[in-house]
This record gives structure tokens, C-alpha cells and sequence, in this order.
């Protein structure tokens, strides 16, 4: 019987985050952060509604403000500047990870 790794990949809230420093839990954490104004507004997304500039804009500004506030916990930033190549560049990152055989704990998440 082989036994096969599994790896759960969960979309969080920023401030989620913050919440495996109560946990036993040591996720690696990927941010895909908005690319530039005129790339975010070329970008063949998924929209119910057409977005307006000021729309875009406030993408880029919550995108910014993750990266700011919460940099120290990522381990990987990719910039979606391409819907299909970031696809395969986080495929890539998450088949490495469940191939790499080292543990590890981020200095963050460690208790004194």
C-alpha cells in the first residue's frame, strides 16, 4: 500500500493569518499580490460587473497594504501578472514544496 502526501491549500484572509501564531499548525504561505494598474486591467478576470478605474486602483491599494502589513509571514510573493503563467508558477512552488524533505518552522511562529 503506497501511501501518498497530501497538502491542503486554504485561501485566507490576510488577518487569519495572524492566527497560526496560536496554533500548531506551520503553513507556508503564498501572497499573489496585483500586479500594476495597466496589467491588473488587462488581465482576463472572471467579472459579473465591469470595474472602474477607481475600482482597479483599490485592488492595487488592498494588494499593497497585505504586502505591507503582513511581508514578514510570507514566504513566496508571485505577482499575478498573467493569469495562466501565475497559475503555473504556483503550481510549480507547491509541487517543490511537497517534494522538499526538510522541516522547518518560520522564527515567527516559534514559542519562547
Amino acid at each position: 500500500m503506497s501511501i501518498k502526501q497530501k497538502i491542503c491549500i486554504l485561501n485566507l484572509n490576510p488577518d487569519a493569518i495572524r492566527t497560526f501564531d496560536r496554533s500548531d499548525l506551520y503553513p507556508f504561505i503564498i501572497c499573489i499580490a496585483a500586479p500594476s494598474f495597466e496589467r491588473l486591467k488587462r488581465l482576463e478576470l472572471d467579472r459579473r460587473e465591469q470595474l472602474t478605474d477607481n475600482d482597479y486602483r483599490e485592488i492595487i491599494r488592498q494588494s499593497r497594504s497585505i504586502e505591507r502589513h503582513h511581508y514578514l509571514l510570507f514566504d513566496h510573493i508571485l505577482i499575478n501578472n498573467d493569469l495562466e503563467r501565475t497559475y503555473h508558477e504556483l503550481r510549480d512552488l507547491i509541487v517543490r514544496i511537497q517534494h522538499d524533505d526538510q522541516q522547518w518552522i518560520r522564527a515567527c511562529y516559534r514559542r519562547t
